[in-house]
């Protein structure tokens, strides 16, 4: 009897034991979980400023003897960019993110084409942008249309073709990712640096194609080789932060336009 009853105890403690140890693995909400990292939206896009450039011709004067001027005014452009790039350093750690290609981007928008990461929270500094331009057969880097306004009045249609492997670097202030709200940096392409180095003169004697200044890498090699050494030091990079929301809505708006 002893022997049974020893057993019937046991098989109590177990029992009880084991509604002790499944009470203990139970849920309550959730509330004992890590919680997850918090991560923000962080969106790139690219446009162009500083659109118009005079140029004046060394010792050309009009009837009046003042200096005649000539100029260059950019109406249009396109870009097809690799990827973007964002290096900065969090807590003393070098982060590098990058983002994938974005096409045809009408440089002229008055609402830029945006393309976007995550970024977990954190204080980055050191932050380095970076614009990734790949030559290609089919999507060119960037295009742009204009006209040339000549010393003696004349308005001729130019059109650039920059079809390089090329990386435009722009150092920007530090900013603090806190999930409050999205970041937006917007690259500024300064057009009046594309041709910093190009004299009135180079204008007056390129070589016209079908009435057009076509400069490329086959047509007016001497403004091209110059341009390719500008266009990486052409840009910098202005770092804003956005309302929550405003980017994601921004880009479905895009991908509905472009019927995605």
């Amino acid at each position: 009897m002893n022997s049974l009853q020893s057993i019937k105890q046991a098989s109590a403690l177990i029992l009880l034991s084991g509604s002790i140890l499944f009470t203990g693995c139970k849920k309550d909400g959730g509330t004992s979980l890590p919680a997850a990292a918090v991560s923000t939206k962080v969106a790139f896009g690219i446009k162009t400023d500083n659109t118009t450039l005079n140029l004046v011709a060394a010792n050309s004067k009009n009837a009046f003897g003042i200096s005649a001027a000539s100029s260059i005014l950019w109406s249009s452009g396109i870009a097809n960019i690799k990827k973007f790039e964002f290096e900065a350093k969090r807590n003393g750690t070098k982060i590098s993110i990058e983002t994938k290609n974005l096409t045809n981007v009408d440089l002229f928008a008055l609402s830029p084409s945006l393309i976007s990461v995550t970024l977990d929270s954190g204080t980055y500094k050191e932050i380095e942008v970076k614009v990734q331009l790949a030559k290609s057969a089919t999507a060119i880097p960037v295009t742009l249309k204009g006209t040339f306004s000549a010393s003696n009045g004349a308005k001729i249609p130019v059109e650039l073709y920059v079809n390089e492997d090329l990386t435009i670097k722009m150092e920007s202030e530090n900013v603090v990712i806190d999930n409050s709200k999205d970041v937006l940096n917007m690259v500024n392409l300064h057009l009046d640096k594309i041709l910093a180095t190009i004299t009135a003169k180079e204008f007056e004697n390129a070589v016209m194609t079908d009435n057009k200044i076509i400069i490329s890498s086959s047509s007016n090699e001497n403004l091209y080789n110059k341009i390719k050494v500008n266009v990486p030091h052409s840009g910098d990079n202005k770092t804003e932060k956005v309302e929550k929301g405003e980017i994601e809505k921004k880009e479905k708006n895009e991908k509905n336009e472009n019927g995605g």
